[in-house]
């Protein structure tokens, strides 16, 4: 992936835009959007936008948030551009002691406006934007400059996204403009999930100067289809994750791996140096699974009957047992929910037969690097499993949360769990 080295993350989104003269305006007021073509001048961040009345103006009386995109012509595939944004939307009248001074830096000449009686009929739009995404398909497989209003209100915080492709795998890349933090983090998903699951975080991660990666196993999301997935063991996730280091990586990677992924992540610190190691909500490895005594309620035949299986072992879990299993309609937000739900996909039965039978040892011995945990404080079979690993594996910290979801990186308050995170990694690296 290459891009402009000269500009400026906010000088190539603010190119783009002086570029063009039009966008589409996204209104909406009791759940009905409106899309408006509008065309626009841009001044130092924001958009002026001069308009007869309408119905997009209802709207605005009623809900000034606002969205609004910005395209080029397709002319071919992997030529694509565009922008969106969100913001909100000041109207301004003829009432308004700056309407005539907005009016002429949009171009309407104060003597035009009086002489034709425009300021009775039109009225200004500002649209002050929160963050914009700029996408560029020429500039890499899925690159995006993601731009952020910073708190106090004057520029924009930025970060680049773009895929990375290591055969048959894919990885997403958040990171900064300029990356300030020495080691990588690596995010590893768990079962029927992708990089997907991780996006809050990696945004969150890359804004404080970390190079954020999240790896989906071979078959999951945005890597290639994988004919074999439901023979897939753990360990071919492991290495997928193994290649990715190998690539990418010239620093020790910090692992941060959920579920399945954190028991993928102990076995990578086994066989691989690792900075350090955050596990959250992870799945059992087989000393904890005997501990707990899970080997007596747990059997292949009552874990398949949770799941459609295919011919070639696929399991596939209902909509249902998903949002019962992951995540919490009052924690997570019902819109939210229902979006991540969509993107649960099949996984490999050959995998989850294996870990929820106990099969999959770990050699703590072997694993070097310091390692966290937080999860939540009872498992589903009711037994404090997180605390159980913590003690076992000699973790210098575990956090445990009752009112938590299994896919707590996607909850509406997730900054809470990524700044225990933050304040864990600081605390390593800068030592």
């Amino acid at each position: 992936m290459e891009r402009n080295e000269k500009k400026s993350a906010f000088e190539i989104v603010e190119s783009y835009i002086k570029e063009n003269t039009t966008l589409i305006l996204a209104t909406s007021r009791n759940d009905t959007p409106r899309a408006t073509p509008l065309v626009y001048k841009y001044r130092n961040g924001n958009f002026l936008i001069v308009s007869e009345e309408g119905k997009k103006f209802e709207n605005l009386n009623a809900n000034k948030r606002v969205s609004f995109a910005i395209a080029d012509k397709y002319t071919s595939f992997g030529t694509s551009k565009g922008l969106q944004g969100e913001g909100k939307a000041n109207v301004i009248t003829a009432k308004d002691e700056i309407f005539l001074n907005l009016a002429e830096e949009y171009g309407l000449k104060k003597s035009v406006i009086e002489e034709n009686g425009l300021q009775n009929f039109l009225k200004i739009i500002e649209i002050i934007p929160s963050d914009f995404t700029y996408m560029d398909s020429t500039l890499g497989k899925g690159f995006r400059i993601i731009l952020s209003r910073k708190d106090s209100g004057e520029g924009f915080d930025a970060i680049y996204h773009h895929l990375e492709e290591i055969d048959e795998i894919t990885v997403e890349r958040y990171y900064p403009e300029e990356i300030t933090k020495e080691n990588p983090i690596l995010f590893i998903h768990g079962a029927f999930h992708g990089s997907w699951c991780y996006h809050h975080f990696q945004k969150f991660f890359a804004r404080l100067g970390y190079n954020t990666y999240a790896v989906n196993w071979k078959g999951h999301y945005l890597s290639k289809p994988d004919k074999m997935l439901g023979k897939r063991s753990i360990i071919d996730a492991v290495e997928d994750c193994e290649k990715t280091a190998k690539k990418l990586f010239t620093k020790l990677p910090i692992l941060v791996g959920h579920s399945m992924g954190a028991l993928i992540s102990l076995i990578f610190a086994e066989r691989n140096e690792t900075k350090l190691a955050v596990l959250l909500d992870g799945a059992p490895y087989r000393k904890i699974f005997l501990d707990a005594g899970l080997d007596k309620i747990m059997t292949r035949e009552g874990i398949e009957s949770n799941f459609e299986i295919s011919d070639d072992y696929r399991f596939t879990l209902s909509k249902e047992k998903a949002a019962q299993n992951f995540f919490d309609e009052n924690l997570t937000g019902k819109d939210e929910m229902e979006r991540y739900l969509s993107l649960v996909q099949e996984e490999s039965g050959t995998i989850l037969v294996d870990v929820f039978t106990g099969k999959i040892e770990v050699n703590k011995e072997r694993i070097k690097c310091p390692l966290y945990i937080l999860g939540k404080t009872f498992s589903p079979t009711k037994h404090r499993l997180n605390e159980m690993k913590a003690k076992d594996l000699g973790a210098k910290d575990c956090k445990v949360f009752e009112n938590m979801t299994h896919d707590m990186m996607l909850e509406r308050d997730w900054q809470r769990y990524a700044s225990i995170i933050l304040n864990w990694i600081e605390n390593e690296t800068q030592c």
